[in-house]
């Protein structure tokens, strides 16, 4: 893997902390309790939007990715 993909995980799961951090901050959570609230929330959003109407919401090669794999259904 290139720097640049190990730079994007990095940066990826320091968000993701960042994220748990102030969830658990708000919510007055421990961070394990944080985490498995946010887990729930994006399970939930992945399940239930369809995916045509928020898939400009993701990076462009997941983009591409996407719009390859619909059309070959």
């Amino acid at each position: 893997m290139s720097e640049a993909g190990l730079e994007v995980i990095e940066s990826s799961t320091q968000k993701t902390h960042e994220w748990i951090g102030a969830i658990a901050e708000t919510a007055h959570l421990e961070k394990r309790d944080a985490y498995k609230a946010l887990r729930a929330v994006l399970q939930t959003l992945r399940d239930r939007l369809p995916l045509d109407k928020i898939k400009h919401c993701f990076p462009k090669e997941m983009q591409a990715l996407w719009s390859s794999w619909s059309g070959a259904l």
